[in-house]
């Protein structure tokens, strides 16, 4: 059997390889990503401005979303070429941190990122889209539990450097793995089974084009349903580690200690709700998520008992990978003649909802208080919950 750079050929399916890709490019990412809220506050800036940093970030990766795409359709550019590219960005977004010196500078870079991300999101979506499967819901859970198997390792390989030398240390070990996750991608590309002779981003033929998917009002209904899920991402990915510091005074060493530790049972939480994502349409999955969400979100708001909230935390990021699961299979069931529009679609939604989430609870929270954030986040999931599920009934 013929040996791959990593694995047998036989076992590569692109599930497999958009998820190790995922575990890969994140590993680099997370070993400074956790720290970047405390770095941002250590220099000065106030809780406004660190949502507008998460904004600028997430913004950007919408709105290059859009350009990946059209370049993909005009050009015929395919996602063999637009993963590693953006996998290539990422690498050229740890020199920059080594290097940068003006505010100017730092923003570009994170513009920079944002490109990055939405020529490697829109590729990964797109090899998913593409192959035929039973349950694109439980596919993309996959995807998504990547971060889970980084968070576990990275943040505390990454807090380790840090300790002993400095983010200048971190940025060089990041940029390895980016170098190893080049190489992966690029290597490994040529053994992905697929249905299609290759996985290209490329415009359907006039014979399918008839059967591009209607915005019809229940799947925008959804399709809204799934922009408030990642509002609220944003919210958890901007402000839930300066909430651990600021009001539950707990160190950097403890928070990577939580991190790491609810990584680890996430893991085997991912394995049991594959069962449960599989049996459950993916509008059902997307509610289901957010109703729960909202709940816990409630909760980080009000809770001051540090064991429940981590409890809370884990029920949260469980409910989150369900419904991010759910916004994904819908969106790949919907547009499966035109897998193209659907990775760019998911991927504006996923960086749109980031960056708006971000920047308005970064008000709330500069202005209210942090915890003022996550009980506005907990009242948006709640009542859109309720909306979609009226709405969808009287639509049905």
């Amino acid at each position: 059997m013929k040996r791959t750079f990593l694995l047998h050929t036989s076992e590569m399916t692109p599930v497999l390889y958009a998820s190790l890709s995922h575990f890969l490019v994140l590993f680099g990412y997370k070993m400074f990503s956790l720290y970047y809220p405390l770095f941002l506050e250590q220099k000065g800036f106030d809780l406004a401005v660190i949502g507008s940093m998460y904004m600028l970030l997430y913004a950007s990766m919408a709105f290059f979303s859009i350009v990946v795409w059209i370049l993909i359709t005009r050009e015929r550019v395919s996602a063999r070429y637009a993963i590693p590219t953006g996998m290539m960005g990422y690498a050229a977004y740890s020199i920059g941190m080594l290097f940068a010196r003006s505010v100017t500078t730092f923003y570009l870079w994170q513009v920079e990122l944002g490109l990055s991300a939405a020529l490697f999101y829109v590729g990964m979506r797109s090899v998913i889209m593409e192959h035929k499967s039973k349950s694109y819901d439980k596919d993309f859970l996959y995807f998504y539990s990547a971060p889970f198997y980084s968070n576990f390792l990275a943040p505390t390989i990454g807090g380790v450097i840090l300790w002993a030398f400095s983010f200048r240390e971190v940025f060089m070990t990041s940029l390895l793995v980016y170098f190893i996750a080049v190489v992966f991608a690029v290597r490994e590309w040529e053994f992905i089974k697929t249905d299609a002779d290759s996985a290209t981003l490329t415009k359907k033929s006039k014979a399918t084009s008839h059967k591009k998917t209607r915005y019809e009002m229940k799947i925008a209904i959804f399709l809204a349903a799934a922009f408030i899920a990642m509002f609220s991402a944003g919210v958890y990915r901007s402000f839930f580690v300066l909430l651990l510091k600021n009001e539950f005074y707990l160190s950097k060493s403890w928070i990577v200690g939580w991190i790491s530790i609810t990584s680890l049972i996430s893991i085997i939480i991912s394995w049991k709700l594959a069962k449960f994502v599989e049996k459950r349409k993916s509008e059902n999955n997307l509610l289901v998520g957010n109703s729960i969400s909202s709940i816990m979100a409630l909760g980080v708001a009000t809770c001051f008992y540090l064991p429940l909230l981590f409890i809370i935390y884990l029920i949260e990021y469980s409910a989150k990978l369900v419904s991010e699961s759910g916004k994904s299979g819908l969106i790949a069931r919907t547009f499966r003649h035109n897998e193209e529009e659907g990775a760019v679609l998911d991927t504006f939604i996923t960086a749109l909802g980031v960056a708006v989430g971000s920047l308005v609870a970064g008000f709330v929270a500069h202005n209210h208080g942090i915890r003022a954030a996550f009980l506005m986040d907990g009242i948006a999931l709640g009542l859109c919950a309720i909306l979609c599920a009226l709405i969808s009934r009287r639509v049905n």
